[in-house]
């Protein structure tokens, strides 16, 4: 016979809450040591099984894996290369430009790439930079893709915003390959180069216009001038610092400009002055006083075959002549300037002038020398210079020859035969020769005055 013993809810709960009291009691003596380890095996267990399960209050795996995911699209959005693709930019347009075409087009925006440091200067084509391995350059930027890219310069304006858009230095574009290439999809480049990017005016200068889808060109030369050609020349007349402005427009309408400088030296003056003015060749030096400026070397050239490099030479003509004297003067910048005097010595050496009175020493005759500049008027005699030739008669108004000489350097004393003569007016007549070649004849009146 079995018996089986019914419990309700309340009576099972009463009698399980019985048992824990007497368990509760029957072993609240005991003390109960856990092993080693045992505490840190819990929480580890305890930590892994939070990590695994949601909770929005506590790090776990999820949120582990919105980081990572968010790290990784970063890092992908970051080494995205920033390309501008045929594909993306064209679509499905057809090329119809030919090779020769298209690498020459890729040219002009690799010589562009070579560009001053200087703002928006761009490196004039010659220079080492662009012409130095071109091809090199261009093999090397062709990829297996067939893509080939190519540096803009440093900046590039355009009227899209203001004052513009502004391209970083030595970033690069993308271009089609080289077999290709459209040309109303190209970037535009405006680009330029010189033939001097400095000299002496007047400077005259060409310019080479490189610029790669183009359609209008405006120069400025900064003096206030202004061009329209593809490539014009223009002559800088005066010295200073001009900046250089290409801006072209492309077939959208839009303005991209680059500037470049020249510089102009400024030109010595070349002047001198021959002193003195009135000279006797070949008796006197020739004095040349150099009054040039912003000059550091010279030449001079004599006329006569004879030239020299001082500042301020000395120099003595052998026979008179027709002498073109010339003056070069150089700066430091090399730039020069010239000055030419003709015929210098015209009127040098040729002359003579005798006096209308004169008043003799009483204390004796003195043989007629007499000496340049003094005033005493003892002696009748000429000033003169260059006189190579000469002859002075003295005649008394009956025309009787008193006195005659044939050295310049002797004149009339006054005196006749050791006697003084009378006071009153005489006749003088003198005839000769110049340095130069010229005759002369000369008469006049003379009053002896006695003291």
């Amino acid at each position: 016979m079995r018996f089986s013993v019914l419990y309700t809810k309340k009576q099972l709960a009463k009698e399980q809450k019985h048992i824990e009291d007497l368990f509760r009691e029957s072993f609240s003596s005991y003390e109960l040591t856990p092993r080693t380890g045992l505490w840190k095996s819990l929480s580890r267990k305890l930590m892994f099984r939070e990590f695994l399960s949601f909770s929005a209050s506590q790090f776990n795996v999820y949120y582990l894996g919105g980081i990572l995911t968010l790290g990784l699209a970063g890092v992908l959005l970051l080494t995205n290369p920033k390309e501008i693709t045929q594909d993306n930019v064209s679509g499905n347009q057809n090329s119809s430009v030919e090779n020769k075409q298209s690498k020459r087009s890729l040219k002009k925006a690799i010589a562009t790439s070579q560009s001053k440091s200087e703002s928006t200067d761009l490196v004039p084509e010659g220079s080492k930079s662009t012409d130095k391995g071109l091809e090199q350059d261009m093999n090397a930027i062709v990829n297996e893709s067939g893509k080939a890219k190519a540096r803009v310069p440093a900046k590039i304006i355009t009227d899209d915003d203001s004052p513009g858009i502004q391209l970083k230095a030595k970033t690069e574009t993308t271009l089609s390959s080289t077999t290709d290439i459209p040309g109303k999809d190209l970037l535009s480049l405006p680009s330029f180069s010189m033939s001097t990017e400095n000299g002496c005016p007047p400077l005259s200068v060409q310019f080479y216009n490189s610029s790669v889808n183009a359609q209008t060109y405006q120069w400025q030369f900064g003096d206030g001038a202004t061009s329209v050609e593809k490539e014009p020349s223009y002559i800088f007349d005066e010295p200073g610092k001009y900046t250089i402005t290409l801006t072209i427009t492309d077939r959208q309408g839009k303005l991209y400009f680059v500037k470049d400088s020249i510089l102009v030296f400024s030109k010595p003056k070349a002047s001198f002055e021959i002193y003195p003015e009135d000279i006797a060749i070949p008796d006197d030096p020739v004095n040349f006083h150099n009054y040039s400026q912003n000059a550091v070397r010279y030449e001079w050239d004599f006329g006569d075959g004879n030239t020299s490099g001082d500042i301020e030479p000395v120099h003595y003509y052998r026979e008179p002549g027709t002498y073109n004297i010339t003056l070069t003067a150089w700066s430091q910048e090399a730039c020069y300037d010239t000055l030419v005097v003709l015929n210098a010595f015209a009127n040098a050496g040729c002359e003579i002038r005798f006096p209308n009175a004169f008043t003799p020493n009483i204390n004796g005759p003195s043989n007629g020398y007499y000496m340049t500049g003094l005033t005493t008027n003892e002696v009748f005699h000429p000033v003169c210079k260059g006189v190579v030739e000469y002859q002075l008669r003295i005649f008394n108004r009956y025309g009787t020859l008193l006195f005659e000489s044939n050295d310049v350097n002797i004149g009339w004393d006054g005196y006749i035969n050791d006697h003084l003569a009378n006071a009153g007016v005489y006749i003088w007549k003198a005839r000769g020769r110049f340095n130069n070649g010229e005759s002369f004849t000369e008469f006049g009146n003379v009053t002896l005055i006695k003291r």
